[in-house]
């Protein structure tokens, strides 16, 4: 018998800066990547258990909060963006607002989400390194809403519906 899964499993300390993976703490279930700065990691996207809404806006957090937990990590995980035109959002219109958290810019340099780094400090993760910044990507436009999907043998499956959790 073949068994497929899409991730594997791993501790935090098996992580290199850039890599996804998935974890559960209490009533909580969360995508996050793992930074270069710290040891921190950002979460990308998180429901709570029990009722299925989102748990809070992403966030950089600490690596205590996931440190002794398995984890499921996606090796092969890839981002996408909505293709129509009208999901693309200019660089200056962007807010630097807990709003606007989870946001994914795409400029020349990479992709990066949008992530509350501290109160209402934002932060910007490139999604292929895992560093911090805390600038928006220059020369780049941004999207509300993006999905993190993986390679099955039957094409691709989506892992999550990733954004921000206002709607215009």
């Amino acid at each position: 018998m073949n068994i497929f899964s899409h991730g594997k499993i791993c501790a935090l300390n098996d992580l290199k800066p850039g890599d996804l993976f998935a974890f559960r703490r209490l009533d909580l279930h969360a995508l996050a990547i793992k930074c270069s700065h710290n040891e921190n990691f950002a979460i990308l996207w998180s429901r709570d258990a029990t009722t299925h809404q989102p748990a809070g806006p992403p966030a950089v957090a600490k690596r205590a909060v996931a440190l002794n937990l398995p984890l499921c990590a996606f090796p092969e995980a890839q981002v996408t963006a909505p293709v129509a035109l009208e999901h693309m959002r200019e660089r200056s219109s962007f807010s630097d607002s807990v709003k606007d958290a989870g946001s994914l810019f795409v400029s020349e340099d990479g992709q990066y989400a949008a992530a509350v780094l501290a109160g209402d400090d934002m932060a910007f993760v490139n999604l292929a390194t895992g560093d911090l910044s805390l600038q928006r990507p220059e020369r780049s436009f941004w999207f509300q809403q993006w999905s993190i999907i993986v390679p099955t043998p039957n094409g691709y499956e989506t892992l999550c519906s990733a954004g921000t959790l206002l709607q215009p």
